[in-house]
């Protein structure tokens, strides 16, 4: 198995055995995120709007997409990996209890981040995130988002919206500097157990 700095970045998606092929830009894969990570929008609906996002509708009847709609579930399923930029055959590690800890926290929203993510390509790949021009498959550019520096602001921000406040370790001043650096990153809320979640941390 051929891995991505070989085998080359796909352009599409194997659903029912048929390669379909899809938009692989950046900016078309972060408006999946959102849509995947919205807590309020219609299950349904949200799968359509994903196949919509991903494959073509454009050329030659059946489009991309109306191949896609033929079986939804297996090209939402498809989507998924190449989301998680999963290679179809490749073995992936176990997740270890940290990792699957911290899936179920919210750490990141690609719209309030925005300035910091900005700044972070700019300054430490000359990248600039603003311009139309700027064409990156999301695979790259999701490699290049795990390569940013420890001292980024979006992985300080990550890592810090991420660190527990209950950690026994923490002494009384290291916990309150937490506390202020963590109201001072806090995403905002977009349900009642969001909206709680912050409440509890600046209460703490």
């Amino acid at each position: 198995m051929r891995g991505t700095l070989t085998g080359g970045l796909p352009s599409a998606l194997k659903v029912d055995g048929e390669l379909i092929p899809i938009h692989t830009d950046w900016r078309v894969w972060i408006d999946v995120w959102r849509l995947v990570d919205n807590p309020t929008a219609d299950k349904s609906a949200k799968v359509v709007a994903i196949l919509a996002l991903i494959f073509p509708r454009e050329g030659d009847s059946p489009t991309p997409f109306e191949r896609a709609l033929k079986s939804p579930e297996t090209a939402l399923m498809a989507a998924m990996d190449f989301l998680a930029r999963k290679r179809e055959g490749a073995q992936t590690r176990p997740k270890t209890a940290r990792e699957r800890r911290l899936e179920k926290k919210r750490l990141l929203d690609w719209d309030y981040d925005a300035d910091r993510l900005i700044a972070d390509f700019e300054r430490e790949y000359r990248i600039d995130l603003t311009d139309p021009e700027t064409r990156l498959h999301w695979w790259r550019f999701m490699a290049l988002f795990g390569g940013l520096s420890d001292t980024s602001q979006m992985i300080d921000a990550i890592r810090t919206r991420a660190a527990d406040l209950s950690d026994k370790g923490l002494s009384k001043e290291a916990r309150s500097s937490l506390k202020e650096r963590k109201i001072a990153v806090m995403l905002p809320a977009r349900t009642k157990e969001e909206a709680a979640q912050n409440s509890r941390i600046r209460g703490a």
